[in-house]
């Protein structure tokens, strides 16, 4: 496995962060005397921060300070979390500082890395979405933004249900930090506690041949959003701080779930859904409950009965009649 980290950790607005990420406060003058540069230039490096979605208060005769400490990736520490045979099977590993989307540049490698199994991390995405193109919310360094590169020697059309069984992947990585209660479900791949969203995934897939095909899996992990991003969220939203009440450990959680996803990868090679849907079924959070259904062309009510072995959702709609949808561009939600 290769290490080749893009996070230019020595650049003066790096240096700037690390003296602030002690938690004390740091007057402009103090700053400015230590990267030699005027107030004025850290004022302006602290405002580029903040754009990034960094949490640097400002107090009247003091000068500045972050709340609480981040934790920046560091490969040495994500990989230390690996098990040895999953470090084997990960052929690089990179943890990007600023990119559109973790997605997109695994996407482009596709072609030039036609066998090797690729980990990209990043501390903030600029064009970061979730399924059906809607923006996930990725301010710098307090949330987990990951993809993974993976090759699958399959006819494409056998990838049916591989979201789900990436779900159960984030909800066993959450079981293995600690985090056993509450934990749900929702078809085909949001991950939740207490009904409101901790994880999402997005899966993207490039046919190479009828017996061949890439997948990039991405998912974000909420760990710690700021709370200057919480009216950009329309839908009900937790993170792992929440949760625990102790300030989350991303690079732990990291290296647990590239170890989960990568196992889980390796067990739907083999067996496809089955190894995933007793889990799946005994956490599903709108199992036997009055759901809406949505597409681009219609809205179905009625009671989400289960899943099928294939993953599609089955739904007894309102008549009686019962139906099974692949994901797609669906939506479902609870009723009121």
């Amino acid at each position: 496995m290769t290490s080749p980290l893009t996070t230019p950790s020595t650049s003066i607005a790096h240096r700037l962060l690390q003296l602030l990420n002690d938690g004390r406060c740091h007057s402009g003058e103090a700053l400015g005397r230590t990267l030699n540069m005027t107030r004025s230039a850290v004022w302006k490096i602290i405002q580029k921060w903040r754009a990034l979605g960094v949490d640097i208060q400002s107090l009247p005769h003091q000068g500045y300070q972050m709340p609480y400490p981040l934790e920046l990736l560091t490969l040495e520490r994500i990989t230390a979390a690996l098990d040895p045979p999953i470090r084997v099977l990960l052929d690089e590993c990179v943890i990007l500082d600023k990119i559109h989307s973790t997605n997109d540049y695994l996407l482009s490698r596709v072609a030039t890395h036609p066998t090797q199994t690729i980990a990209a991390f990043a501390e903030y995405q600029t064009q970061a979405r979730g399924r059906c193109g809607r923006p996930w919310i990725a301010p710098f360094g307090t949330n987990l933004y990951f993809s993974l590169l993976w090759h699958f020697s399959k006819d494409p059309v056998e990838m049916m249900g591989l979201s789900l069984a990436m779900a159960v992947a984030v909800f066993r990585m959450l079981q293995h930090y600690g985090i056993t209660q509450d934990i749900t479900l929702k078809w085909p791949n949001d991950v939740l506690w207490k009904g409101r969203k901790l994880a999402g995934i997005l899966i993207e897939m490039i046919a190479e041949s009828h017996t061949r095909c890439a997948v990039v899996v991405g998912i974000g992990l909420n760990t710690r959003m700021p709370a200057t991003y919480a009216d950009q969220i329309h839908t009900p939203w937790t993170d792992i701080y929440q949760i625990t009440h102790t300030p989350p450990q991303r690079n732990q959680l990291a290296g647990l779930l590239l170890n989960e996803v990568i196992q889980a990868l390796q067990s739907f090679d083999q067996h496809r859904l089955h190894p995933f849907l007793a889990e799946w079924r005994a956490n599903d959070e709108t199992q036997g409950k009055k759901v809406i259904l949505r597409s681009t062309q219609e809205t179905i009510t009625g009671i989400m009965k289960t899943i099928s072995d294939e993953g599609e959702l089955i739904l007894v709609d309102d008549s009686g009649v019962e139906t099974h949808f692949l994901s797609g561009e669906l939506s479902l939600r609870l009723t009121e």
